[in-house]
């Protein structure tokens, strides 16, 4: 045999039966065919063994997992973009929130300081006007009442 060369040739006894009963798989779950050939004077075969990949359960499994795994990761990409555009939504909400509290304020601190012209530029904390803006409330509830 010649020094490059790492087949080797084997000759074996074996019935078609046996045969049918070897479905040998390589180390990548390649099946392997085996083919007799010809017997030989002697009643030998030389079997030639050939890798079918097309019957790999790992090629399947490889592409099923690739494709569920590709699902997900469509599934987590949509998430994440919903994700982001809630917490903008959130961002935009709270910002409209705290320019309405401010116009508000601004609005109850120009009605605080038309009723309270001695005042001058003093402007009244957040509890005073709240405090002043309930018994104006009340004192308008009760004027509302009396008519």
């Amino acid at each position: 045999m010649p020094e490059g060369d790492k087949t080797k040739t084997i000759k074996v006894v074996c019935s078609d039966e046996l045969l049918e009963e070897m479905k040998i798989r390589d180390a990548e779950c390649n099946l392997v065919r085996v083919d007799l050939g010809k017997p030989d004077a002697d009643g030998f075969y030389s079997p030639r063994m050939t890798r079918v990949e097309e019957d790999n359960p790992l090629t399947a499994a490889k592409a099923e997992f690739t494709k569920a795994m590709n699902e997900k990761r469509v599934a987590n990409r949509k998430l994440a973009d919903e994700n982001t555009g809630l917490r903008r939504e959130v961002k935009e909400a709270e910002r409209s929130a705290f320019e309405k509290l401010f116009e508000e304020r601004e609005k109850a601190t120009a009605l605080w300081q038309a009723a309270h012209p001695d005042e001058g530029k003093r402007l009244p904390d957040m509890k005073m006007l709240l405090l002043w803006l309930m018994e104006d409330d009340n004192r308008l509830a009760e004027l509302h009442r009396k008519l």
